[in-house]
């Protein structure tokens, strides 16, 4: 059967022999995923007893993920999330950097100043990035 991720409990992983699948549910979105389409079928005609399920075709966002078809598999991008994050707080003209500290700067717990170095409305976006 199926196992539960030891990152994620809303994600479950199956595997057995040639197939691997994997069950993502968040409250009433679910997305499969797997290597066998045979019995992607089988599982999903399992659940339809018991849950009203609707195929919804290939996804192209999952709890604001998206999910961006290559030739090896699936590339996830959280792309569209970081420009909102920047149109919603006027940042999209702001350049990028490769890391967002300086490099020879040396940190320290407290500088002297009470100021946040990052205004905590722009942290508190940022939270659903740490998942």
């Amino acid at each position: 059967g199926f196992n539960t991720s030891r990152c994620d409990t809303s994600l479950f992983i199956y595997t057995n022999n040639h197939v691997i699948a994997y069950f993502l549910v968040y409250v009433n979105d679910l997305l499969l995923i797997g290597s066998d389409t045979r019995f992607m079928v089988a599982f999903k005609a399992s659940l339809s007893p018991y849950f009203s399920l609707k195929n919804m075709g290939t996804p192209h966002y999952f709890l604001g993920v998206e999910l961006v078809p290559v030739t090896f598999g699936i590339q996830l991008s959280q792309h569209k999330f970081i420009r909102d994050i920047l149109e919603h707080f006027g940042m999209t003209e702001s350049k990028p950097s490769p890391t967002p500290l300086s490099i020879t700067a040396t940190l320290k717990l407290h500088d002297g100043t009470h100021q946040p170095l990052v205004p905590p409305n722009i942290v508190k976006s940022l939270e659903p990035c740490n998942t």
